[in-house]
């Protein structure tokens, strides 16, 4: 997983990249479900497109683990962040 998230800028389909590493999160254990939402984040930050797609399979793995669950709300912010960075530099274009 973060193979994928490293080469997430040379995939010709991230969208579908993407939809693999989902079912990881529904198909696997805790420890794999942590590393595939990381790796959709990272995937996020470098396909801003992809962002808004991801933004909401994130807010559905809010779970009971605490841990987890604060490191998705962190995630969610850093996206929204960017996801305001890019919306005002295209306006500024």
């Amino acid at each position: 997983m973060n193979l994928l998230a490293k080469e997430a800028h040379n995939v010709s389909n991230p969208a579908k990249i993407a939809r693999l590493i989902n079912n990881r999160t529904v198909l696997e254990g805790p420890e794999i479900r942590a590393a595939a939402i990381t790796t959709l984040g990272k995937f996020a930050l470098v396909k801003p497109k992809l962002a808004l797609q991801i933004q909401p399979i994130l807010e559905t793995f809010k779970t009971k683990n605490m841990r987890l669950n604060n490191f998705i709300i962190e995630l969610l912010k850093i996206l929204t962040v960017k996801l305001e960075q890019e919306q005002c530099f295209t306006s500024m274009n």
